[in-house]
């Protein structure tokens, strides 16, 4: 019996290349090369056979199907990408690895993965509505230990809280909250939600320079009362103190103030009343008992790391009299120093503790001057869009102008988010990937097609531009109270509406609608019709006034800083 011819060698190293590749046109060119050859000097029936299944396995694909080869051309690969990746019938903006997987069931060409993840990475549309789900970026930047106390303080606001008489008759409904950064002692001081710059001003010369002197850093949150020009140029400049602001939408800057409200919110919680009007008579007992308490970062009471000794409360007099001998002068001071070092070390120690802690779900990322970057929506108020489900999560893309920090960054923002502080935390931005002209020459970055309505958008940086037909407001005309149609109250309540006039190129044909007064806030023609006589005939009307007894957070709020500000 005839045996079979034995494969040849050359054969051996082409099925195994197949099987282990499976490149459609690779394949096909190095079968050809070494296959060929072959064949003229074993033709035979055998070593066809093995050709034919040879070509079979190269040319299908995992899916089960045979693929095109799509061959050189930027711009059918791009149209191929467009359809797969942008149009709304058929993508919907997946990710790269499903858009791959929907192109790979058809269509193949070199580095096409590379390709693919390039084109959705740079996809200005996905860059805006995708959420981030990698780590919060910046990395924990501890302030500075401060050499002596009240050298460096921390200063914020408790608003909103019910309204409290205390035993000077007058009513508080807010508490304004200084903290040493050293000894961590805290003074707390009564106050409105009103208070104005200047009386804020008042209340910390009363009560923190005229005990313990000017310091030389204040730390606090961007109030508006802290960031006017008065306690910029007027107190801190004349008087040689730094002001440190936080970045915008970013509390942790000023997070010792924060975890103080929440202590000091914790003890008035349990001995005010059940109908919460006197906490401000317990708030300076509640200021004793956390400055009595011992910190955890200093391990140490701020009474003793302030003043060298414990206060006398009603419980230690019930101990034995100390009767060791006082010392002098020189020991107290050498004490207290002692106290102050062993502070800065225990603070060194729980800086340290906590940047580590803290860096665990963090990662680093930095940026440079002219980088541009997108910034996160949150906590943004965007009043275009209806719902905060659907609008973008990003905004851009800005560019980086100045590097205040490692994490904190100055961008270059639009006309349209002039009311909001241009300085950042790194965790509010991401990097912005433009488009690899090299790759995807022809593709338009600029405008993006509505295929559903043949329109076309441009996809500008400025939230307001993602609005079509989008005006400024010119002024506000008129008010009155009707039922918001657009509310999510079940069932739908009244709110305040005001007539407003659009700011339009062509003032002859001036453009007035509605809009509900949760859309007016930020406006300067908002304030300015509160000062109005118009407003003030309108809120002496039996229609707003029982309005206004029925919806009291529905009312403007701020005509009464306009009222404080004159009688002051």
């Amino acid at each position: 019996m005839r045996r079979p011819p034995r494969l040849p060698r050359q054969l051996i190293m082409i099925v195994e290349l197949v099987v282990s590749r499976r490149e459609f046109i690779i394949n096909i060119i190095i079968s050809l090369f070494w296959l060929l050859p072959v064949l003229l000097i074993h033709s035979t029936p055998t070593l066809t056979l093995v050709a034919l299944s040879i070509f079979s396995a190269a040319a299908a694909t995992p899916y089960g199907t045979y693929r095109i080869c799509v061959p050189s051309d930027p711009a059918l690969r791009l149209r191929l990408l467009h359809e797969y990746h942008d149009t709304p019938t058929t993508s919907g903006h997946p990710g790269y690895l499903k858009t791959l997987n929907s192109i790979a069931s058809h269509y193949w060409w070199p580095r096409m993965t590379r390709t693919v993840k390039s084109y959705v990475s740079s996809c200005a549309t996905c860059q805006r509505i995708k959420p981030s789900t990698q780590l919060p970026p910046g990395f924990l930047q501890p302030h500075a230990v401060p050499v002596r106390p009240w050298s460096h303080v921390s200063m914020d606001l408790i608003t909103d809280l019910p309204k409290s008489q205390c035993h000077d008759t007058l009513s508080y409904d807010s508490i304004v909250t200084f903290v040493d950064m050293l000894t961590k002692q805290a003074i707390f001081v009564r106050a409105n939600k009103s208070i104005t710059s200047q009386q804020l001003a008042h209340v910390f010369i009363a009560h923190v320079f005229s005990k313990h002197g000017l310091p030389s850093v204040i730390v606090s949150d961007r109030d508006p009362r802290i960031t006017s020009e008065f306690w910029q140029t007027c107190l801190f400049t004349q008087l040689g103190s730094k002001l440190n602001l936080s970045t915008a939408h970013h509390p942790q800057t000023d997070g010792q103030t924060e975890i103080t409200h929440r202590t000091i919110e914790q003890i008035l919680r349990a001995y005010v009343s059940p109908q919460h009007d006197d906490w401000a008579t317990w708030l300076p007992l509640a200021e004793f008992a956390y400055n009595s308490h011992v910190h955890s970062s200093t391990q140490q009471t701020p009474f003793l790391a302030n003043y060298g000794f414990h206060p006398t409360t009603p419980s230690s007099l019930l101990l034995p009299p100390d009767t060791t001998i006082n010392p002098d002068a020189t020991s107290f001071l050498d004490n207290l120093r002692d106290v102050h070092d062993s502070i800065r070390h225990q603070l060194d120690l729980a800086k340290t503790r906590q940047e580590t802690q803290a860096n665990r779900s963090r990662r680093p990322l930095t940026f440079t001057v002219g980088d541009r970057v997108r910034l996160s929506s949150d906590h943004l108020t965007l009043v275009d869009y209806p719902s905060s489900k659907l609008r973008p999560r990003f905004l851009g893309p800005f560019t980086i102008n100045k590097v205040i920090s490692p994490v904190a960054y100055r961008l270059t923002l639009p006309a349209a988010l002039s009311h909001i502080h241009p300085v950042f935390h790194v965790s509010r931005l991401l990097p912005w990937n433009d488009n690899p002209t090299s790759e995807f020459p022809q593709r338009d970055v600029t405008l993006v097609t509505c295929q559903h309505t043949n329109s076309t958008l441009a996809t500008l940086a400025n939230p307001r531009d993602y609005i079509r037909n989008a005006h400024p407001v010119h002024s506000i005309l008129d008010c009155r109270i009707q039922t918001d149609s657009d509310s999510r109250a079940r069932p739908k309540s009244k709110c305040l509406f005001f007539k407003v006039r659009w700011s339009t190129p062509n003032p002859d044909q001036p453009i007035d609608t509605w809009e509900p007064m949760r859309s007016l806030t930020k406006p300067t023609a908002f304030k300015d019709f509160l000062s109005s006589p118009t407003w003030s005939t309108f809120v002496q009307t039996p229609s707003y006034l029982s309005f206004a007894r029925l919806y009291k957070t529905k009312i403007p709020k701020v005509v009464h800083f306009a009222i404080l500000d004159d009688a002051t």
